[in-house]
């Protein structure tokens, strides 16, 4: 199944508006209060990251550079390595 670089593209844009908005939201005290501030913001950086892999891989796609074969499929796996890595650090 392949993916157009236009749905790629707005999952990225999607989940990095997400992590600003959640990033903008600690200004007001809304994070989880039993985690550490710290963590809480480095895990948005982590998504904001992987969001911005996920539009480049969108752009290489565009171009259809041979790279992006790789790029597309190892940024998606990095996204969800990031959601089970956040869902254990909330759980703990």
């Amino acid at each position: 199944m392949q993916l157009s670089s236009r749905w790629i593209r707005w999952f990225g844009r999607l989940s990095l508006v997400i992590a600003i908005v959640a990033a903008l939201s600690t200004l007001l005290g809304m994070y989880p209060q039993e985690k550490s501030l710290d963590g809480y913001l480095f895990a948005l950086g982590l998504m904001a990251l992987v969001s911005g892999a996920l539009i480049v891989a969108a752009q290489l796609k565009d171009k259809s550079d041979p790279l992006a074969e790789k790029v597309v499929p190892s940024s998606f796996v990095a996204y969800l390595l990031f959601i089970v890595m956040t869902i254990h650090w909330l759980s703990n």
